[in-house]
Formats: C-alpha cells, sequence, structure tokens
C-alpha cells in the first residue's frame, strides 16, 4: 500500500487528497486498504449509511474536486411480504373456573372435504396439551390426530386428516386432558391426574397406578357432507346407586344398522370392567363376531359384532370374565375368580384350576 494510504488510515481525521485522475476507483482502493489495517484479524459486516443527499440503498463518496459521486447497490431482488400479525387470546374471556380439578372439555368438529376441524374451549389451565384422536369400531385406524395447547382464554383449535372408510359408520373424536405427561401441571392436578374430579373424568388403571384423565366424545358420520358440525357429548351424571355391587345387573339396547348390531347398555358394573360381546349360532360353527368393550364411569358400555349372513336365529352374549380384568379395583371388588359375583346373570365354568364365575347375559335374536 502507498505511504500515503497507510497514512490517511491510520491517521483520524487526516483528508487524503488526490488527483482528478484517481477518481472513484482509487477511493474504493482507500476504502477498502482503511478496512483492512483497521480491522486485521476481523470479519468486515456489510452495511449501508445514508449522508447528505444521497438516496436511501445507494453509498456516497466524495471525488477528487469535492464532488459528490453515486454508488448505486446492486438489486438483489427483494420484496415486501403479505403478512398478518395475530394477537393472542385475552385471559379477560376465560372461564371463571379455570383451574378447577373438576375438569370439562367443549367443542365442535367440522368435517370438510379432506380434514376435520375441532374448535373448542376448557377450564384446563393454558399452556396445557389436549390431545385428539378418531377412531371407529372394527377398524384398525392410525395417524388421524392433533395435539394443542390451552389459550388464555380457555380456548384450543385443532386439525386432522378426515377418514375415510368404505362403509358408512360411527367415528368417535376424542378429546382428552392427560396430566401424567406434563409435569408442568402436575401440582395443578397430580402427577397421575389424582386431584381431577367431575362426569368428564376417566380412570385407568393397573397392578400399581391409578391414572385420571378428562375426556370429551364427538360422534362423526363417516360419509357426511362437507361443513357437517357435530358438538360433544355431555357426560352422563346418573350413577347407579348400587354402582360395583357384585350382584351385576344389564339393560341392554340392541339396533341393527348397516349389516352390523349394535349394543349399548346401562349397568352397575365399575368403570374399567371389560366386557365381551359374542354370537351363539346353533349348529354352525363360527368366528369373528366378537367384540370388547370398557364400561365408562356412570356404568354404560357400547359394542358392536358383524351381523351372521346364514343364520336365521342366533343367540347374542354379553359376558364379564375374571381372567379378561385388569383394573386392581374391579379385581378387588369381583374376586381374581369372580367368586364375588351372584344374582340371576351369574354363570360359573369349571376349570381345572377350579371353578370360575363370571357373568353371562344371553338374547335371542331372529336374523330377519
Amino acid at each position: 500500500m502507498d505511504n500515503a494510504v497507510k497514512q490517511a488510515c491510520f491517521r483520524p481525521g487526516h483528508k487524503l487528497r488526490l488527483r482528478a485522475a484517481a477518481g472513484l476507483t482509487a477511493i474504493m482502493i482507500v476504502l477498502s486498504g482503511c478496512g483492512d489495517a483497521a480491522n486485521t484479524g476481523k470479519t468486515n459486516v456489510p452495511g449501508t449509511e445514508s449522508r447528505g443527499n444521497a438516496e436511501a440503498g445507494s453509498a456516497s463518496a466524495t471525488g477528487a474536486g469535492g464532488e459528490a459521486v453515486e454508488v448505486q447497490e446492486k438489486d438483489n431482488g427483494s420484496s415486501s411480504v403479505d403478512m398478518e400479525i395475530i394477537t393472542n387470546a385475552s385471559a379477560e374471556n376465560a372461564p371463571e373456573d379455570q383451574g378447577s380439578p373438576e375438569a370439562w372439555i367443549q367443542a365442535t368438529a367440522t368435517a370438510e372435504e379432506d380434514k376435520v376441524v375441532v374448535q373448542g374451549i376448557t377450564n384446563v389451565v393454558p399452556g396445557a396439551e389436549l390431545y385428539a384422536n378418531i377412531t371407529a369400531k372394527g377398524y384398525n385406524m392410525w395417524g388421524y390426530n392433533d395435539r394443542a395447547e390451552v389459550e388464555a382464554d380457555g380456548s384450543f383449535q385443532m386439525e386432522m386428516e378426515r377418514p375415510r372408510l368404505k362403509d358408512s359408520t360411527v367415528l368417535e373424536l376424542a378429546i382428552e386432558f392427560d396430566p401424567s405427561g406434563q409435569s408442568a401441571v402436575h401440582d395443578q392436578y397430580g402427577p397421575n391426574g389424582d386431584k381431577l374430579t367431575g362426569p368428564y373424568i376417566h380412570k385407568t388403571e393397573d397392578d400399581v397406578t391409578v391414572s385420571k384423565r378428562a375426556v370429551a366424545l364427538i360422534h362423526i358420520d363417516s360419509d357426511a357432507p362437507a361443513s357437517t358440525t357435530w358438538k360433544t357429548v355431555e357426560p352422563s351424571r346418573d350413577i347407579p346407586v348400587d354402582y360395583g355391587d357384585p350382584n351385576v345387573w344389564i339393560k341392554p339396547e340392541v339396533r341393527q344398522e348397516d349389516g352390523k348390531y349394535i349394543i349399548k347398555a346401562a349397568s352397575n358394573l365399575l368403570e374399567g370392567t371389560v366386557v365381551r360381546a359374542g354370537v351363539d349360532i346353533p349348529d354352525h360353527i363360527h368366528y369373528g363376531y366378537n367384540d370388547t368393550a370398557n364400561v365408562q364411569p356412570d356404568g354404560s358400555f357400547e359394542l358392536q359384532i358383524g351381523k351372521p349372513k346364514k343364520a336365521e336365529m342366533f343367540y347374542l352374549l354379553l359376558s364379564v370374565k375374571p381372567d379378561d380384568q385388569t383394573a386392581r379395583s374391579v379385581i378387588k371388588a369381583y374376586g381374581s375368580s369372580g367368586e364375588n359375583f351372584s344374582g340371576e346373570l351369574l354363570k360359573i365354568e369349571q376349570t381345572d384350576d377350579g371353578p370360575v364365575t363370571g357373568i353371562e347375559m344371553k338374547m335371542k335374536i331372529n336374523n330377519s
């Protein structure tokens, strides 16, 4: 580098006078040399500075005669972006009982051509996560689900792919709040939802742990036209007075629909009891006509089985077997071998390990 250039770079305030013949090229060399000398070992950060009458987006330098020399920056093809600012929900509109252990969830589901849109409100604390999943009896379904955080006002929204099934059937959309995997809400609801109460609460058990979660259900017609909307089903608050009594009663309703039988029943069975549905076709060998369901918190349950095609008459069976039970409270109430069961639905079977007692209801069906 020329000595005059070096001196101009290292002497603050010093003005370097160049002959007009040097032009803009000399100025750029000076500027480049100054950057290298003054910032040895550092990376230069590009920037644009507007001075005097220079327009925005251009650089200004001074020529040999003091005139302004404009250097236009290269156009990089940038343009403005169309955007919308989304504001957060206001806590002023939150449910009055937000954070109460008596949790509830209310929602609607709208079926579009290729998706299901869920919108709702809950009194679960803001920031907690809800999970939604679509299933259907008789189908193995996966991937029709979504998650969402509860907003400050208790609202939430989810979207999931709309299932396309060969046959018309009822889809069940379950929206759940399960505190067990959300450590941030354990103080509020308990590590396993222990503090949760109310009609929306479902319980699952094993030999060690009892877990509770809030559940809301929406039933959707699989072949409904686009823009059809359904609401959550209000949970039953009618708990039988003899709920959990080993003297079991069952009150079923059976309807025929699209080549299958739908069984809805009320009972005094404990929540989590496993109930089987099957058929007995006299003088016929048959298989595949069965279903299982867990009893709901109010003692109700629902099952469905296919309609036998060649039998004019058959028996529809509902049964509770001790070997099917895994819930600790159910085993304690009815006995590990069903020895506590009693009443007119009692069914005793002799096995190599001794008698096993269960519950069985037999219904004669004329298959017309």
